[in-house]
């Protein structure tokens, strides 16, 4: 049982610094765990838990990583990125489902800002893309569904009348003078989810960034 805690440790600590998109060996975990979203991971409380993998927090290098959700009106799901093991002093996005669109609510530092993303109710399982720069002096964090096609550079917005290219359905640093202003950076590595844990259908990552900015 001790060599079973320490794999598990190791595992725990294995940093994604060689991103590649696939499998780097740290998914395969030797302990009694349990998969959401297809993905292995440990129940730390009550319908909170750390996935499996860490990420890169500092350096030149941002992370990618894909989640499909499985929502009901009126029924919400929140992942946590770059946090500590309990899945604390990270960044939160906050999905919810509503009659007539879908709402994330991002939090990070006691900085929170509320977005409607339109255009999603007829998919039954929207995937999304999301991209979170944590090499920056405040989280640059862009969201992409996955069928309408992604934007690479910092024109990517979901406001074509602020001038963007409307590819995206989120990027953080179109509010860098509204709500959304200096939020900091996110403290820790890990990530993972709070909530029923059936409400996400798939989930993959860290993986290299989609964008380079």
């Amino acid at each position: 049982m001790k060599v079973l805690s320490l794999v598990f440790s190791l595992f725990l600590l294995v940093s994604c610094g060689e991103l590649t998109g696939k499998s780097t060996g740290a998914n395969i975990v030797e302990t009694e765990t349990l998969k959401v979203g297809g993905l292995e991971a440990l129940e730390i409380s009550s319908n909170t838990y750390r996935l499996s993998g860490s990420a890169s927090n500092g350096g030149n290098i941002g992370h990618r990583f894909d989640f499909s959700l499985n929502l009901e009106v009126g029924q919400s799901i929140e992942l946590v990125f770059f946090a500590n093991t309990k899945l604390q002093g990270g960044a939160s996005l906050k999905f919810k489902r509503e009659a007539d669109s879908y709402k994330v609510m991002l939090s990070l530092n006691g900085v929170s800002l509320t977005h409607t993303l339109e255009n999603l109710n007829d998919l039954e399982s929207p995937s999304f893309v999301m991209d979170f720069h944590n090499d920056h002096e405040d989280a640059h964090i862009l969201l992409w569904e996955e069928s309408a096609g992604r934007g690479t550079s910092m024109d990517c917005s979901y406001s074509v009348a602020n001038g963007g290219d409307g590819s995206c359905l989120l990027n953080s640093e179109d509010f860098a003078f509204d709500q959304w202003l200096s939020p900091g950076k996110a403290k820790g590595t890990f990530w993972g989810i709070i909530g029923i844990k059936e409400r996400v259908k798939a989930v993959e990552g860290p993986m290299e960034a989609v964008t380079d900015v």
